[in-house]
């Protein structure tokens, strides 16, 4: 199931309703109940769930070797291959938030209390 559901949003809610890794207007949005979020037009919210696979940390590698969109993103990748390789084989969750041109991806494992992994600034 790839939506928004009133247990993860109480969990990003708890997680990251205040923190500083992620700009204002995530934490002003997180502090909205569920049903205002999705209603948002100013706010896009987009989540999907994948379960971690080898193939896609070899595209990710292959990615980081051709270099083909310069260093910086380089370090972006590599860093998402050092996330995700212990999750192999399991779900984790994709959150987008979107806000005025601004995009940030939020990866989260919700096995036990939950834990988030990586906070990207795309």
């Amino acid at each position: 199931m790839n939506e928004m559901t009133p247990s993860l949003w109480a969990l990003m809610q708890t997680l990251i309703g205040t923190s500083l890794e992620v700009p204002a207007w995530i934490r002003t949005l997180l502090s909205y109940p569920l049903q205002s979020a999705i209603g948002s037009k100013e706010f896009h919210i987009h989540v999907d769930r994948k379960v971690v696979s080898e193939s896609y940390l070899a595209f990710l590698d292959q990615q980081i070797e051709l270099c083909a969109r310069g260093p910086e993103w380089n370090q972006v990748l590599i860093a998402r291959v050092n996330v995700l390789r212990p999750y192999v084989g399991k779900e984790v969750v994709h959150i987008a938030f979107e806000h005025g041109g601004n995009r940030y991806m939020i990866r989260l494992s919700e096995e036990g209390r939950g834990q988030v992994l990586q906070i990207e600034e795309q």
